[in-house]
């Protein structure tokens, strides 16, 4: 199967960008063989960001609020600066 707009390329092209700096000749990339993998692990990952989208990075005390945690936990808690 051909894909993309030059046949032998799979998926995004490559280019050197030391000898080909108007990226007009692109490059069949040497880990081919693990395409797929990839391709996957990056379909999941998305997938993943739809039911889970990012947040905000909190702030706070760590831990705050769980009833049962652990003393190695509360230690932890503690010993953070605030």
């Amino acid at each position: 199967v051909w894909v993309g707009d030059r046949p032998g390329l799979a998926g995004d092209k490559f280019h050197d960008l030391y000898k080909d700096t108007r990226e007009e000749h692109g490059a069949l990339p040497p880990f081919l063989w693990s395409w797929a993998a990839f391709d996957h692990m990056r379909t999941r990952h998305n997938e993943q960001i739809d039911d889970y989208p990012h947040r905000a990075p909190t702030r706070g005390v760590p831990y705050a609020g769980i009833e049962d945690l652990s003393p190695e936990a509360a230690r932890l808690a503690e010993s953070i600066p605030r």
